[in-house]
């Protein structure tokens, strides 16, 4: 499978990291994978970092003087696992992250996955070519406990106030965007697993831009998730969860940003933000780049999207099928797993769909289900034949996908893949998997909005896709909408492919 396109020239680069393979050229303006770093120390002197007290004044982001009691530090982390430099975060007991390194259950921390759903560390596994080392940020605060006066100061770890949490923001005229025209189009792609323990924490995700990165007034919220526990029900703080903002994510971003006025300015900023963390889990980033390209449109349509809008119970729209092995819970549009079916006063119900619409295809055990399965069946649920003779070069394929997961460590026999086939069903081979997060499924929701790049499917006359789903634990689901293919009717202009 291809994964990586290399240099083209010093203005035309290519990621496949982020990008799998691309149908134009995309004039990239700035790239990041956090490789040059030797340890968080070298990170910090490239990239400010600290909590939210240290912020200048005039910042909207600076609380001076606020207790900090959280531990979410922004450090450099490699696909092994290994902490590089831990800037002062106190340890406590066996979560010490020097020692995940050795602890299979944590190999979810080990970067955030490409398109195609994979990890460095998930294709060093698979014995992929070429999957070297990796290096990434990671604010990590799975040692947080919540403030508790007996403690001594250095265990008193987090709050839930919006006030606390940690920073960490590009160079000083790292980002020169200067020779992009006013009005130009301008994308944001980084690759993120954004782990919120949304059953029972608090924390808040941020990106913030700044047309002006010397200029401490003026960053802008970008983009924010809120984990699904952060309610007023829940006698949290706020700002609360809603069906805008709320779950983690797996998968990379695709961010327009072409709306904050940032073409033409020579040094623009970037921030992530960590914050309002009681026991959460951690907040991944690897391979930043802004460019010209909104990826995945294409210039063909290849098949409409499916919004499920006539689905109805089994009965599903015209060419779809699905296929129970289990004889439990079939792929099915099933309304009681969205929220607008629970209880509560609050719009977001942390058991349920949130993201979705109340049209999606589901699978998986019902939120008032506390029984665990331990299925050793799968079950299918397949797209009609698709036509991809017009794709000459690449195809893509999108879906919505809202889904609580779990790990391949912890959980082997849990299963959530989408695999094409092109002869008629004979074979079938992965192309997207959700296999390297989580810890537990039944706190960790995700909702990305996945672009999957499909080369193989590049002008085959039937093609078809199946969503593959095997449960082996407690409120384990996997919804999916939105469904649609698009392809490139034009052979990349590039001169060398490599394949990772």
């Amino acid at each position: 499978m291809n994964h990586v396109l290399r240099f083209q020239s010093v203005v035309l680069l290519l990621f496949a990291m982020i990008y799998g393979e691309v149908s134009a050229q995309a004039t990239v303006y700035y790239h990041e994978d956090f490789n040059g770093y030797a340890d968080t120390a070298a990170l910090y002197a490239a990239w400010p970092s600290g909590d939210l007290s240290q912020l200048p004044a005039g910042d909207p982001n600076a609380h001076p003087g606020e207790p900090h009691l959280d531990a979410a530090y922004w450090m450099l982390w490699a696909q092994d696992g290994e902490v590089h430099g831990d800037p002062g975060a106190a340890p406590i007991g066996d979560e010490n992250p020097g020692n995940w390194a050795d602890n299979p259950s944590q190999r979810f921390r080990r970067g955030a996955p490409d398109r195609n759903g994979l990890t460095h560390y998930l294709r060093k596994l698979a014995g992929v070519p070429g999957a070297g080392d990796d290096r990434y940020i990671n604010s990590d605060s799975d040692w947080v406990t919540g403030h508790d006066p007996t403690r001594s100061p250095d265990k008193q770890r987090g709050s839930g106030r919006y006030e606390e949490g940690y920073y960490i923001s590009s160079p000083d005229g790292a980002i020169d965007l200067s020779r992009v025209a006013p009005g130009s189009p301008l994308w944001l792609h980084f690759q993120g697993q954004i782990v919120l323990n949304d059953d029972n924490g608090t924390p808040i995700f941020e990106l913030w831009v700044n047309p002006d990165n010397t200029n401490p007034a003026t960053w802008v919220l970008a983009m924010q998730r809120i984990c699904t526990a952060r309610l007023a029900s829940r006698n949290r703080l706020e700002p609360y969860a809603t069906p805008a903002n709320c779950t983690g994510l797996f998968g990379v971003v695709d961010l327009d940003i072409s709306r904050f006025g940032l073409q033409g300015k020579s040094n623009v900023g970037l921030r992530f933000m960590h914050r309002g963390c009681i026991f959460d889990y951690n907040v991944i980033i690897d391979e930043i780049v802004i460019d010209d390209v909104e990826y995945g449109k294409g210039d063909v349509e290849l098949f409409p999207r499916e919004t499920f809008d006539t689905a109805a119970g089994d009965t599903l729209p015209a060419g779809w099928s699905a296929i129970d092995n289990n004889g439990v819970h079939p792929w099915a549009a099933d309304p009681f797993f969205h929220r607008t079916y629970s209880r509560g006063t609050d719009e977001v119900d942390p058991l349920c769909v949130n993201r979705l619409d109340e049209h999606f295809v589901v699978n998986g055990t019902l939120p008032d289900e506390n029984i665990k399965y331990y299925d050793e069946q799968e079950d299918y649920l397949i797209t009609p034949v698709i036509d991809c003779t017009r794709a000459k070069q690449m195809v893509y394929l999108h879906f919505d996908s809202e889904a609580r997961i779990d790990s391949i460590a912890r959980r082997p026999l849990d299963k959530k893949v989408v695999e094409m086939t092109s002869d008629g069903g004979q074979t079938w081979s992965e192309v997207w998997t959700y296999q390297g997060i989580g810890r537990r499924s039944d706190n960790m929701p995700c909702y990305t909005q996945h672009i999957v790049p499909v080369p193989a499917a590049a002008g085959q006359p039937e093609v078809q896709f199946r969503f593959v789903i095997r449960i082996n634990d407690t409120l384990s689901f996997w919804a999916i909408d939105n469904v649609k293919v698009t392809g490139d009717s034009g052979p990349v202009p590039v001169q060398e492919w490599s394949d990772l």
